[in-house]
Formats: C-alpha cells, sequence, structure tokens
C-alpha cells in the first residue's frame, strides 16, 4: 500500500528514510503505462482489420460475407453451420421469400441455430402461407390447433389445411380426414382457380 502511496504521491518521502521520487514521475509513469495499453490494443486491432481487407485485394470475397442462396442456406445447415445459415436466411426470408420463411419458421420450431420460439415459428409460417405456401399453411394450422405460439383457433387451423389440401398437401388431406371432414377438390393450376370445396 505504501508503494502506490508512494507513485501516485511524488512530493510524500517514504516513512523508512529512502530517497523522495521525483515530482512529475507518477504522472509520467501513469501516462506510460496508458500509452503501452492504448498501444497493445492497437496492435491487437491491427491484424484482424488486415486480414479482413486483404482477401478484397486479392479480388476475392471471404465465404462469410458471400450471401448464401436457399441452397447453399440447405448446404450450410447439412454441414451443421446453423448459425451462419441463420444470418443469411433471416435475409432472404425479410426479402419475402417463402421457402426461406419457411424454413426458418421450421428453425424457430426446432431451436437449431436459433433459440426456440414457436410465436416467431407462427409468425414466419404465417408470411410464408399468406404467399400460398402448402407447407406453411399445413404447419401453421398444426399450431393454430394446438395452440402452440398462436392462439388456440380451430376453425383458422381448419381454414389453412383447407388451403393446403387444395394444392394437394398429402399430410393436409390426412388431418382433414382424421378430423372427418372431407377434403376438398384440388385446385386446377391452368384455370382461374380451384373447384369450390365447400366443407368447413
Amino acid at each position: 500500500m505504501s508503494l502506490q502511496r508512494q507513485s501516485i504521491s511524488a512530493e510524500t518521502a517514504p516513512a523508512s528514510g529512502a530517497a523522495r521520487v521525483p515530482a512529475g514521475t507518477a504522472r509520467n509513469g501513469l501516462l506510460l503505462a496508458g500509452s503501452l495499453v492504448l498501444a497493445a490494443v492497437m496492435v491487437l486491432a491491427e491484424p484482424a482489420t488486415a486480414a479482413e481487407h486483404a482477401p478484397e485485394k486479392a479480388g476475392a470475397e471471404p465465404e462469410a460475407v458471400k450471401p448464401l442462396d436457399l441452397e447453399g442456406v440447405r448446404e450450410a445447415l447439412g454441414r451443421g453451420e446453423a448459425k451462419k445459415a441463420v444470418l443469411h436466411l433471416r435475409f432472404l426470408a425479410s426479402q419475402g421469400n417463402p421457402d426461406a420463411q419457411l424454413l426458418l419458421g421450421d428453425l424457430f420450431m426446432e431451436g437449431r441455430g436459433i433459440y426456440q420460439n414457436y410465436s416467431m415459428a407462427g409468425n414466419w409460417y404465417k408470411k410464408s402461407a399468406q404467399a400460398g405456401n402448402a407447407d406453411s399453411q399445413f404447419k401453421l394450422a398444426g399450431l393454430y390447433l394446438k395452440g402452440l405460439g398462436v392462439p388456440l383457433y380451430i376453425g383458422r387451423g381448419r381454414e389453412l389445411l383447407i388451403n393446403a389440401a387444395q394444392q394437394g398437401h398429402a399430410e393436409a388431406i390426412e388431418s382433414l380426414k382424421k378430423q372427418g371432414i372431407e377434403p376438398p377438390p384440388m385446385m386446377v393450376k391452368e384455370g382461374e382457380g380451384a373447384k369450390d370445396g365447400k366443407d368447413k
């Protein structure tokens, strides 16, 4: 403790009779220590900055910066790089890609590469379902029928199952049959619309 006082208070002489510390030495010592810390931070930061710019100079873009398409996201998931895939998937989903929205909903459901959140899964399934994605309609229907991440709403769940079944979604057709509901006829894609299945 006395050494600390000596270095901070340059004007005080130690009780043991040792030589006085010249005035300003403590201040110079603190400035020197601060400069060393700043230099160390700059030295440590410099290699990272140089590494970031090195691929640009060579004309190659680092893999982490390249935007992945949906197939690239699926490959990254297959390699176990879920966190990396989620970053790119969020971008694709926010751009309105219904397949990316479906996949992001699946990842939220499973808690894969992202925290598990049924409500977020439902939000992404809704966006994709609104674009007409039959898989999303089926999965969102399951959430409504169970009240998982969305309010329990059996009517809306069945409506979504019917929409998916009209597109030929086999699991939706099977689910309707299990509930005692006759699946509606499938929509004809070449024509204007679907044959109207009036089941509810």
